[in-house]
């Protein structure tokens, strides 16, 4: 990461936990907008689609 976004990397790095997430957002976040193009050309609909067919298989057991 630090080859591709440099200083920007360190940054962030420094500035975001590792592990437990903070209650504050990072202050140097970009200012976009969400949309549902970006989530459709980043192909990020079908991880929601199979993590909601995932959860339903898994919890079907307990109702069979």
């Amino acid at each position: 990461m630090r080859q591709i976004f440099g200083s920007a990397w360190d940054d962030y790095d420094r500035s975001v936990p590792d592990y437990i997430p903070r209650l504050t957002p990072y202050e140097k976040r970009g200012r976009h907008p969400w949309e549902w193009a970006r989530v459709v050309s980043n192909s990020e609909h079908e991880t929601a689609i199979m993590t909601v067919l995932g959860t339903l298989i898994l919890s079907s057991r307990f109702f069979i």
